[in-house]
């Protein structure tokens, strides 16, 4: 069993269980192939639990099994013996588990992420910055290759922005809401700087943790306009 194209959760699953639901993740260009494979199996499938496919979710079309050609992705449940079987395919790059997954299920960043500092309210927080969570959406590997943001324009409508904030004061503004500017509760500046901040130092989150609190925005080159179209409710 090539052990590499199953997650060690999947491998869990697949040992632990009869019959699992599974996310298949194809070689580009091998996803018809790989389905075509996989259907017939769903017939013996339905013969042999016979109550898994009953009833049909017309949103998804045929149960339990659903192509996302975009992603080259397959969602379907699968017996024990054909994951392993699946496992071999030298066509597969990826078998997970499907099933609900939660952001502090594991660990996602480096123990250098993790900031702790004191707080008002509670004891203490626990908290991270854009400069790490951008990688988990790949941002880094963008950049690599010298995708930044340069000439795209990001529009935000929200609260507004800072136009002193150093992370994006490069920004233009415009506000809906006649006499308004400011960004009352900072919840439209945040996004800015998560979209577009140029990398910097919160100084204050820094005193506060005693440690140098780095923060960089996904696409740090792009244009950004700032419209003020919401007031300290946001909801």
């Amino acid at each position: 069993m090539n052990q590499t194209r199953l997650t060690p959760l999947m491998e869990r699953r697949a040992f632990e269980r009869v019959i699992t639901p599974v996310i298949i993740r194809t070689e580009s260009g091998r996803l018809q192939d790989i389905a075509t494979e996989i259907a017939p199996l769903l017939e013996d499938l339905k013969e042999r639990f016979p109550r898994i496919a009953v009833p049909e979710i017309p949103a998804l079309g045929m149960f339990p099994f659903k192509i996302f050609p975009r992603f080259s992705m397959i969602g379907t449940l699968l017996p024990r013996e054909v994951i392993f079987r699946l496992a071999e395919n030298r066509y597969i790059e990826r078998i997970f588990p499907d099933e609900p997954m939660f952001a502090f299920q594991y660990p996602t960043l480096p123990d250098e992420g993790v900031f702790k500092a004191p707080h008002r309210i509670v004891e203490e927080i626990t908290f991270t910055t854009t400069f790490y969570t951008r990688r988990l959406l790949g941002a880094n590997i963008a950049n690599g290759q010298g995708f930044w943001g340069r000439d795209v324009l990001v529009s935000v409508l929200d609260t507004g922005g800072s136009r002193i904030h150093e992370q994006t004061r490069r920004m233009a503004f415009e506000t809906s809401m006649k006499g308004q500017y400011t960004d009352a509760n900072g919840h439209g500046e945040w996004c800015l700087s998560c979209v577009g901040g140029v990398d910097g130092i919160d100084e204050y989150l820094s005193q506060r943790s005693g440690r140098r609190v780095r923060c960089l925005g996904i696409a740090p080159e792009c244009d950004l306009l700032s419209v003020k179209c919401l007031g300290y409710v946001i909801g």
